[in-house]
């Protein structure tokens, strides 16, 4: 126990000593401090427990959570302290933004104190503990072991053939705990990892009437398609939706050539390449969203027409969006681009039933921006935010932008002429959060390590849903969010196992027992959220579970796979989602 929490109260000791030091003189005082400084000793000093809850909310915000949970085991009078009310609310706003406020909009009677509990739990599990099991899954049609169809019997079937993909694997979309992937041009497999249920999406009747469909999102209801016409061109704007529960297709034909595309339950928005925002909705039809008034235009000083705005459905208000906008602040023509200090202001408009209802708007702090912004960019560059999702809840990135460079002839590499180069680049650590309505803004720290993927022109990068050239390292920021998918390069070939990457020496042991021949490197795709974390490799996805409701199956270790590799395995060529380029004139 602290003895200093024992005795009178701290705030009427305090007043009475305002009072003595009130009836000094300046030499009384001067006096006074000398004797502290020289003869009189001070024992019993203020302890944590003597701090008010305002200050040591100040402390939570510079800590860990690891630093965090190690204080409450201090003593009881400690643990009381870290689990007041304000200090409560400041580690749920700081760790956990939009928990407490979610709740309350969803009416849950949890009180804060175990909300925070459960959620510092879980945070802490998913980033030490090792998973509750392990499974590698084979890519097998048309019957797997693992996933059945509804009906399907339960008998080992002996009808199921592995397939291996040209790396990095087969297509793959994931959406709490669903995963699709594309078998070949005629299906798209649906597996959820909870149920162990296996769903088919058949592309056939599409096929026959001339079109070709490629899959550009997905969420846990939704597959979404662009259908391209053999010899239509790049102009693609008509698009298939299906319903994974209820079997049935949607057709929605848009106003102009597809840029992107954000899903969210049974909710898609379309941007054109016109600029154009279709809101739709697989009970409520499509309507298009005005964008140009001035809510959404750059403030004074500011530029922004050169890029794209990103969407954010809100998933519990059928009726609600945000519109995300990233404006860059205009050059001085009179100074050189390195001497002068760019400003980002986000921005984000709430709209209502298709109407602009409120706007906020915040200028990026320098400690949240890259500090190697003219590295990665060009200074004539152009966004298309993502808005990734960061978590359960309602956090989404504004920072992690997909940019194009202007690129001329003579600055073109090996002579490709204009290019339009993508690349997606972590240029702030900010977000912005839907149950709060407001800016988060971290500092910016590059993750230990090289976690830089240079892929081959036409690489699909899945946090796109199209293709660019090359991602950059993570933040640490982004690395706590298990819902922002990333890319991993396996040397599976010559690279020695290394205790500190966990994730890709486990992926490189399965591989090797069911890889007949070896490449050198090998591209793997992770993808999940708090209850699964995926792994998807050209010869099958490594799932991670933490969480007791699913129905995998435990896996004793990469040596339950050893028969795998004399099993004939058909080779396939992944079928990409379609190279959007939002800036094409």
């Amino acid at each position: 126990m602290d003895s200093a929490s024992k005795g009178s109260s701290p705030g009427v000791g305090r007043s009475n000593i305002d009072a003595f030091l009130a009836t000094l003189s300046p030499c009384d005082l001067l006096y006074l401090r000398g004797k502290f400084r020289s003869d009189i000793p001070i024992t019993g000093l203020a302890g944590l427990p003597d701090l008010p809850a305002e200050v040591i909310s100040l402390i939570v915000i510079e800590l860990t959570l690891d630093d965090i949970v190690n204080c409450r085991l201090v003593s009881r009078d400690w643990y009381s302290s870290w689990t007041q009310g304000p200090v409560i609310t400041a580690l749920s706003h700081f760790f956990f933004p939009g928990l407490i406020e979610k709740h309350k909009q969803l009416s849950n009677l949890q009180s804060p104190h175990r909300l925070v509990q459960a959620s510092v739990a879980n945070a802490l599990r998913r980033r030490h503990s090792r998973p509750s099991r392990t499974s590698f899954i084979l890519w097998r049609e048309p019957r797997c072991p693992v996933f059945r169809r509804p009906g399907e019997e339960a008998e080992e079937p002996l009808d199921c053939r592995r397939l291996s993909f040209d790396v990095p694997g087969p297509t793959a979309f994931y959406d709490r705990g669903r995963l699709a992937w594309q078998a070949d041009k005629l299906k798209i497999v649906v597996d959820d990892l909870r149920t162990c249920e296996r769903h088919d999406c058949s592309l056939t009747e599409m096929h026959l009437h001339g079109q070709g469909l490629a899959l550009q999102g997905m969420s846990r209801e939704l597959l979404v398609f662009i259908a391209k016409r053999f010899g239509a061109g790049s102009n693609y704007n008509t698009m298939q939706i299906w319903h994974t529960d209820l079997k049935d297709w949607r057709r929605v034909t848009l106003p102009g050539p597809l840029t992107r595309c954000y899903v969210q339950g049974e909710r898609v928005a379309f941007f054109t390449r016109q600029g154009l925002l279709v809101a739709w909705s697989w009970r409520g039809g499509a309507s298009e969203i005005d964008i140009s008034g001035e809510m959404n235009q750059p403030p004074e000083g500011y530029c922004g027409p050169r890029s794209f705005p990103g969407v954010i459905l809100h998933p519990e208000k059928p009726d609600t969006l945000y519109v995300a906008s990233m404006f860059r602040s205009k050059f001085n023509p009179g100074r050189t681009g390195q001497s002068q200090k760019l400003r980002f202001l986000m921005s984000v408009v709430r709209y209502e039933d298709g109407k602009p209802t409120k706007i906020w708007q915040e200028l990026i702090q320098e400690d949240s921006l890259t500090d190697s912004f003219f590295n990665s960019l060009h200074k004539f560059f152009r966004v298309v935010l993502l808005c990734r999702k960061m978590g359960p809840n309602g956090l989404y990135n504004l920072g992690t932008v997909l940019t194009t460079i202007d690129v001329t002839y003579d600055e073109a590499p090996l002579g490709l002429g204009e290019l339009d180069l993508a690349q997606v680049v972590e240029l702030a650590t900010t977000a912005f959060n839907i149950y709060t309505e407001s800016f988060i803004q971290r500092r910016f720290v590059e993750s230990v390590g090289d976690s830089t993927v240079y892929c081959l022109p036409m690489q699909y990068e899945p946090s796109l849903y199209c293709l660019c050239n090359r991602e950059e390292p993570l933040t640490t920021w982004s690395e706590e969010h298990p819902s922002i998918p990333r890319w991993v390069e396996l040397d599976t070939d010559s690279r020695q196992l290394d205790a500190d990457k966990a994730a890709e020496d486990s992926i490189m042991l399965y591989l090797r027992e069911v890889k007949c021949m070896w490449l050198e490197q090998e591209l793997c795709l992770i993808v999940g959220d708090e209850d699964f974390q995926i792994h998807v490799t050209s010869e099958g996805i490594l799932v991670w579970s933490f969480t007791e409701g699913t129905r995998l199956p435990a896996m004793d270790g990469p040596e339950s796979l050893r028969g795998a590799k004399n099993e004939p395995s058909t080779f396939s060529t992944p079928v990409r989602p379609i190279h959007l380029l939002p800036f094409k004139d």
